[in-house]
């Protein structure tokens, strides 16, 4: 740790209360909005956005227990000693908030620590290794009141504490954006893919619909006019894999494909590339797609064959009809091919079969890219929670800029 730093218990720079406010309500009591468990674990700052429980709670409870802007409240109890401490701020003041059973309240005192910077502190390493090491239980374990007030916690001087907690709420909110244009994405996707797997696209790359396209009747409702009703089974059949056993594998440049993942290597394959795998028992109706030739491991996988038609656009018609609610739920749990291959669908042409894939690409690659940006900004927060926490790399030109600003 930095020289110009210094550690304090817990306790000397905030105070803690372990809550006892339960879910229920009595009419006797006041009516409240409760900060569960789980409103703490997923979030690094609580805001009104939260759709919080209704409970109630004592006058004396509320005084001692309501929660304030600035806060910080940690999950005290959990099933495992290396999940608990979880730490989240209080971003703003919410009317009739307080803090749920399973929970403590931090209030740091202002003159002596920063709460954002309090709260990722509590979620270091050293933290998260001191409160398994004080949590007791067996089954279930909790964290006592003089175990989270020992908590050494490392003080970077009071002005440092504040720039650090703004770059971290800087990175948070990059995170949280971004993960909320992943969503969005993604919901843009299956929307999408329901639309072009039931409309189609047409020859200027529109989606179809009944306003301006030519549609007809078939066993699955209204399709394109184009397209030829017909069962599954005969576009893309459900075959098993192939039994090999591990003493079996040997080098080679062919992946042996369970239904966990890749195990191992041949020289030899069973099945072409590109292929849709779903998973028969296990993880029952899991599609994917796997580009190389390769070997099925056992009758746990089905692979597939495609009559012709587009593997891709047949993986994605296996995802819109979600096979895993096709597998049996008694005895051994698994997909029967029986089920899936008289299920209707409508065949767009190989030409709109490709079309329809290469909208659905784009959109992925978009999601993809996102995906990559995101995960450099968590690796970023990971690093900065190593470096900012512990004085390894400090912020002093940005707070006498600060300053400057200031004055």
């Amino acid at each position: 740790m930095n020289e110009e730093w210094r550690t304090s218990k817990l306790h000397s720079v905030a105070d803690v209360r372990v809550s006892n406010v339960d879910k229920k309500f009595y009419a006797t009591e006041t009516p409240v909005r409760l900060c569960n468990y789980m409103d703490v674990y997923t979030n690094d700052y609580v805001t009104a956005a939260i759709d919080f429980m209704t409970a109630s709670a004592s006058k004396a409870q509320i005084e001692r227990f309501g929660l304030m802007a600035g806060d910080v409240v940690i999950t005290k109890d959990s099933e495992t000693p290396d999940d608990i401490g979880v730490s989240a701020v209080i971003a703003e003041q919410i009317s009739g908030l307080v803090c749920g059973y399973h929970l403590a309240l931090i209030r740091p005192r202002d003159e002596a620590i920063d709460p954002v910077y309090l709260a990722k502190q509590l979620r270091s390493s050293g933290s998260i290794k001191y409160f398994a090491a004080n949590a007791s239980g067996s089954t279930r374990f909790g964290l006592s009141i003089g175990a989270i007030e020992n908590l050494e916690i490392p003080l970077a001087p009071r002005p440092e504490q504040t720039i650090i907690g703004e770059i971290f709420v800087t990175v948070d909110r990059a995170i949280e954006q971004t993960e909320a244009l992943i969503a969005k994405q993604q919901r843009i996707r299956t929307g999408l893919m329901q639309d072009l797997l039931t409309r189609g696209i047409d020859e200027h790359g529109n989606l179809r619909s009944e306003q301006t396209h030519e549609f007809k009747n078939s066993p699955l409702g209204r399709i394109p006019a184009a397209w030829e009703p017909t069962h599954i089974g005969n576009a893309a059949s459900l075959q098993r894999g192939h039994d090999i056993t591990e003493s079996q594998l040997e080098d080679g440049p062919y992946p042996v494909i369970s239904s966990s993942g890749v195990i191992g290597y041949h020289n030899e394959s069973t099945s072409r590339g590109p292929n849709v795998v779903v998973g028969r028992k296990g993880t029952i109706g899991k599609v994917h797609y796997v580009e190389s030739d390769f070997w099925a491991h056992d009758t746990s996988l089905f692979v597939t064959n495609f009559f012709g038609n587009n593997p891709r656009f047949i993986y994605y018609l296996f995802i819109l009809y979600d096979l895993a609610r096709f597998g049996t739920k008694s005895g051994s749990p698994s997909l029967n091919r029986n089920d899936v291959h008289p299920l209707w669908f409508g065949r767009p042409s190989p030409e709109e079969q490709g079309k329809i894939v290469k909208v659905l690409l784009e959109c992925e690659a978009l999601v993809k890219s996102h995906a990559h940006g995101l995960d450099k900004v968590k690796r970023l927060k990971t690093a900065l929670m190593q470096d900012l926490l512990t004085g390894n790399r400090r912020v002093t030109a940005l707070l006498n800029k600060s300053e400057q600003v200031d004055a």
